[in-house]
């Protein structure tokens, strides 16, 4: 059955995902963000030295991201979100969102806004935000309830998606 159900999702994965990954998603965010501050930056919001605040959550995003792909590496799974899952990872980060790289991409994201310091940038952070859950993070889920079954539905019970 699960060989049957991991067939299932190799097939149409990349039917339902298409052939883009996550970081084309946050190139072209970050291109849009440079577009944004450069043609129509709205308001100065964050000018130096306090738009090095946008530091933080860069680093912290990288180090969230960073904490998580090692994790998935320690339980032998893959981070692709076109690859099939080996494993349930639910220690770590995963206690407090069932999608710290997808976070921590959001802060870094946000720190690149802020450190650009015009209002411009940040109108696309939440669409990438968006974008994300729903190009990637939604069809994971159904992806991980197919493989997991009542596992990942507790987990999802007792993690919420993003914080």
């Amino acid at each position: 059955m699960k060989g049957d159900v991991m067939q299932n999702i190799r097939g149409n994965l990349g039917v339902t995902l298409g052939k883009r990954k996550p970081p084309v998603y946050v190139f072209a965010a970050l291109v849009a963000m440079l577009a944004a501050h450069l043609l129509v930056p709205i308001a100065l919001v964050l000018v130096f030295p306090w738009n090095l605040i946008g530091l933080a959550p860069l680093f912290l995003g990288a180090a969230l991201a960073v904490y998580a792909i090692r994790l998935f590496a320690t339980h032998k799974t893959t981070p692709e979100p076109f690859g099939v899952s080996g494993a349930l990872v639910t220690g770590g980060p995963f206690r407090v969102t069932r999608n710290p790289m997808y976070l921590g991409t959001i802060l870094m994201v946000s720190g690149v806004a802020a450190l650009f310091g015009t209002a411009g940038p940040w109108l696309v952070v939440p669409v990438l935000g968006y974008l994300l859950d729903a190009v990637f993070v939604r069809r994971e889920e159904e992806k991980m309830e197919l493989l997991f079954g009542d596992a990942y539905k507790n987990y999802k019970n007792r993690v919420r998606r993003w914080i």
